[in-house]
C-alpha cells in the first residue's frame, strides 16, 4: 500500500544515478557491493583442497578447450566450476527457501509462521539457514565423489590422493563455502545496495552474458545474415525488458477512514520464474513428451502449463483475505468483503498478463531457433544464437529496478530532513510492510521502507526478501509497541 503523503517523492533513473556518484555513503555502498561481487567471482575459481591443477589443464587440452578456438574459455570455466570451492554457490540456500515455501502449503505451523509477522519470520530465516547448510552438506557428497572419478575426466586423476580424507576436505570446504556465501549476501544486505542474494546470483548471469557475447563478437563474421541475426536478439532483448518493467508491480486504489487515498501493491513478479521452470520439467516427462514431439502441440502444451503455473504458484504466495484482515485489524478500512474482491479482480487481471508475458518468454526463443534456424539465415548455426536471450534477462532486468527502488528509499531518507532513522520493525512481504507503515503514518509517525526482494528468482514469502520499516530514532519504541498488537 502506497501512501500519496509522507515526503515520499519519485525520482527519474537519471536524477538518482546523479545524486547516487555525489553521495558519499551511497558511493561506498557501491563500492561494497561490487567489491563482494568480485570476490565471489574470483572465489568461483579456487578449487578445492588437493585437486591437480596441471591435471585439469591436461583434461582442457585434451577436449580441446584451447584459447584460440572460439568457445574453449567457456569449456574451460565450466570445468573449474565443477572443481570450484563454490561449486553449489548459492543453490543450497534457494532451494531450502523453495522447499520450505511449498511445505507451507500442507504443514499448517510452517504457514502459520509465512503470515505471523516478525516473529514468524525469524523462525523461518533460522531454518531456513540451518536446512541450506544441510542440503549443502548432503549435495556436497556427490560432487565429492565426482571430482575423484577418473573415468569423468577421460582417466585423468584429478585427485592425487583420493578417498576418505579428500571426501572429508572436499564436503566440508563446499559446505563452508555455502555459509560464506550467505554471509556475504546479508553483508550486501547491510552495508551495500540492493537484496544481497539478488544481486550475487544475478552478477553470476551477467558475467556468463558478458563473456558471451565477447565470444560472439570476435568470433562472427559479420556478414548480412549474422547482422540480421544480432539484430532480433537485440529485439528480442529490449523486448523482455520492457515486458519485466510493465508487469513488476499493479496496484488497487482505496479509501482509508478519514477519506485519506493509499494503494494496495500487487507485485506480480511474486511469481517468479517458476511457472517457466516447471512447465519446462513437465514437458520432458516421458507421457507428455511423447504428446509434444509435434510442435504445435508443444507449444499449445507449453503455453498451458505456464498458465497454469502462474495462476498456482501466485496461490501459494499471495493471500488476498489475509492482506484485507490485516488492514481491518490495523483499523484502515471497513468493509473487507469489498476490499477482497477487488484485490481478486485486479490480481486475475495482472496474472492474466503475466501469463501471457512468461509464454513469450518461454517461446519466442525457441520459435526463432526453430523457424529462423536454418543454416542459410545464420540461426542455430550462428554464434549470435548463443546468446539469444531466455528467462535470465528478465531476472536481471527485475533485479536492476528492484535496486532502483533501493536507492531510491536512501535519496529519500536524506530528502525527509531527519537524520536519525531507525528500524522499528521487519515484515517478509511488501504488502505487510505498506499496511503497517501506513497505519502508522495515521498515527503521525513519518515511515520509510527498506525493499530488500528477490522479485524474479524466488517465492516472496521466504528468507531472501524483507521490508525494513525506518521511524525517527525517538519514535522508534512507540512504533513498535503499536505494530505488535
Amino acid at each position: 500500500m502506497h501512501r500519496r503523503k509522507g515526503g515520499l517523492t519519485s525520482y527519474s533513473p537519471r536524477e538518482l544515478l546523479t545524486w547516487m556518484m555525489k553521495d558519499s555513503d551511497l558511493k561506498k555502498r557501491l563500492m561494497v557491493t561490487v567489491g563482494i561481487v568480485l570476490l565471489v567471482k574470483l572465489m568461483s575459481f579456487i578449487p578445492v583442497p588437493g585437486i591437480d591443477i596441471e591435471a585439469v589443464k591436461s583434461f582442457a587440452r585434451m577436449t580441446g578447450a584451447d584459447s584460440t578456438i572460439p568457445g574453449a574459455y567457456s569449456f574451460a570455466d565450466s570445468v573449474l566450476r565443477r572443481i570450484s570451492i563454490l561449486s553449489m554457490g548459492l543453490m543450497p540456500f534457494f532451494s531450502a527457501c523453495l522447499l520450505i515455501q511449498l511445505a507451507s502449503v500442507i504443514i499448517r505451523p510452517i504457514r502459520r509462521s509465512l503470515f505471523s509477522g516478525e516473529a514468524g519470520r525469524t523462525k523461518i530465516v533460522r531454518g531456513t539457514c540451518i536446512l541450506a547448510l544441510v542440503l549443502a552438506f548432503v549435495q556436497s557428497v556427490p560432487l565429492s565423489a565426482l571430482i575423484q572419478n577418473r573415468n569423468y575426466w577421460n582417466g585423468l586423476a584429478f585427485v592425487p590422493n583420493p578417498g576418505i580424507g579428500f571426501q572429508i576436505t572436499c564436503i566440508l570446504t563446499m559446505t563452508v563455502a555455502v555459509f560464506v556465501v550467505i554471509s556475504l549476501a546479508e553483508l550486501i544486505n547491510k552495508r551495500g545496495l540492493g537484496n544481497g542474494y539478488a544481486v550475487i546470483a544475478v552478477s553470476a548471469m551477467a558475467f556468463d552474458f558478458l563473456f558471451d557475447a565477447y565470444r560472439v563478437v570476435i568470433s562472427l563474421p559479420m556478414n548480412r545474415i549474422q547482422i540480421s541475426s544480432l539484430l532480433l536478439i537485440v529485439i528480442l532483448f529490449l523486448g523482455f525488458m520492457w515486458g519485466a518493467y510493465y508487469i513488476r508491480k499493479k496496484d488497487v486504489p482505496f479509501a482509508i477512514k478519514g477519506n485519506e487515498s493509499a494503494r494496495v501493491n500487487f507485485r506480480m513478479s511474486m511469481v517468479g520464474r517458476e511457472p517457466l521452470s516447471y512447465a519446462g520439467l513437465l514437458v520432458i516427462i516421458p507421457i507428455i513428451s511423447q504428446i509434444t514431439k509435434i510442435y504445435p502441440a508443444y507449444l499449445v502444451s507449453s503455453i498451458g502449463l505456464i498458465f497454469a503455473f502462474t495462476f498456482l504458484y501466485s496461490w501459494i504466495v499471495f493471500d488476498a483475505k489475509r492482506s484485507c484482515d490485516l488492514m481491518g485489524q490495523y483499523g484502515l478500512i471497513e468493509n473487507n468483503n469489498d476490499m477482497e474482491a477487488a484485490l481478486r479482480q485486479n490480481k486475475q487481471k495482472a496474472l492474466l498478463k503475466t501469463a501471457i508475458f512468461l509464454s513469450a518468454v518461454f517461446i519466442l526463443p525457441d520459435l526463432l531457433e526453430e523457424f529462423i534456424g536454418l543454416k542459410e539465415w545464420g540461426g542455430k548455426e550462428s554464434f549470435a544464437f548463443q546468446i539469444i536471450p531466455h528467462v535470465s534477462v528478465v531476472i536481471f532486468t527485475s533485479v536492476v529496478f528492484d535496486i532502483y527502488e533501493h536507492v531510491k528509499f536512501f535519496k529519500n531518507k536524506q530528502a525527509s530532513g531527519i537524520t536519525d532513522w531507525g528500524v522499528c520493525y521487519t515484515a517478509f512481504t511488501e504488502d505487510e510492510a505498506d499496511i503497517k507503515a501506513a497505519f502508522l503514518n495515521g498515527k503521525s509517525i513519518p515511515t520509510l521502507i527498506e525493499p530488500f526482494r528477490y522479485s524474479w528468482g524466488m517465492p516472496i514469502r521466504t528468507a531472501v526478501d524483507q521490508y525494513r520499516i525506518y521511524t525517527p530514532g525517538t519514535q522508534v519504541e512507540g512504533a513498535r509497541k503499536l505494530l505488535v498488537i
